[in-house]
């Protein structure tokens, strides 16, 4: 018996040939495909201009404490890591939705959607900062003289309760994927706020990287101790192997010293740099 295949006469056992051929090589591409697809598992991290923890500048990938323990957690893995700028709400709502499988900083907070690294936190402090001419000095155990003075806060955020007592004061400013933290601190060195409550580990970044040391400083600190971590969509199956993965990550870090060196390099005022390092 013979058939035709490509207009060309063949044998029945030729014929078994190439298909047995040909079932040989869809089992050699559909293997390719799977692995390549395996070995290239992409995690999607939401990320807000958050600098020192997460800096995001036009022109260049998001660099920052918070990216740099990410890149390390996955350098040697399938994953690849792709960051999505997103206003630090909308960032919140689609991590816990499953749409971003990691924030990259996110203040810590209780959330059954919500998976934390056990290990990895960057630790920071309330400020009040003030025009580098100011007298007024902020004073966690008698807040009185907040009635004396407009003073800003960011909406949203953990003010420990300085939002609660003298609310006509407040100028209050909306996060957006821009740090908002220096367009407070510009409204302060221009006099229109006589203070603001910002967070430490990113205003002092701030003040040295724009060169506003001459026109604000700090006037006090709260002392309540608020912790930012990478926040983890709970329900990923891989959940608890990204968490491990970033754990490793800091740990080692922080023993080679590579991580005390990092925040050097952001020039961070040495109590921030203590407060992180000594915990």
């Amino acid at each position: 018996i013979t058939y035709t295949y490509n207009s060309v006469v063949i044998t029945k056992s030729h014929l078994a040939e190439i298909i047995l051929r040909k079932l040989q090589l869809a089992t050699l591409l559909g293997f390719s495909l799977v692995q390549a697809s395996s070995y290239s598992e992409q995690l999607n991290i939401g990320v807000t201009d958050h600098c020192p923890v997460v800096c995001i500048e036009p022109n260049k990938a998001p660099h920052g404490l918070a990216i740099s323990v990410l890149h390390k957690a996955f350098a040697s893995s399938e994953y690849q890591l792709s960051f999505v700028s997103l206003p630090f709400l909308r960032s919140e709502s689609q991590v816990k939705s499953g749409k971003l499988d990691a924030i990259a900083s996110k203040s810590f907070f209780e959330d059954d959607n919500i998976l934390w690294p056990s290990r990895y936190r960057i630790l920071t402090k309330a400020c009040a900062y003030t025009p580098t001419g100011s007298s007024w000095r902020y004073n966690p155990e008698n807040t009185t003289n907040l009635n004396d003075i407009k003073y800003g806060l960011i909406k949203f955020y953990d003010n420990s309760k300085v939002d609660q007592q003298y609310p006509k004061n407040i100028v209050y400013l909306h996060p957006g994927e821009n740090a908002v933290e220096y367009r407070m601190l510009k409204m302060i060195a221009s006099h229109r706020l006589d203070a603001g409550f910002l967070s430490q580990i990113t205003t002092d970044y701030l003040i040295q990287k724009h060169g506003l040391s001459a026109s604000v400083k700090s006037s006090g600190c709260g002392t309540k101790i608020y912790e930012t971590s990478i926040a983890l969509f709970a329900h990923n199956p891989n959940a608890t192997l990204y968490q491990q993965r970033i754990d490793a990550a800091y740990q080692d870090l922080r023993v080679n010293g590579d991580f005390l060196a990092l925040m050097k390099s952001y020039n961070l005022h040495q109590k921030v740099i203590d407060l992180n390092i000594n915990h």
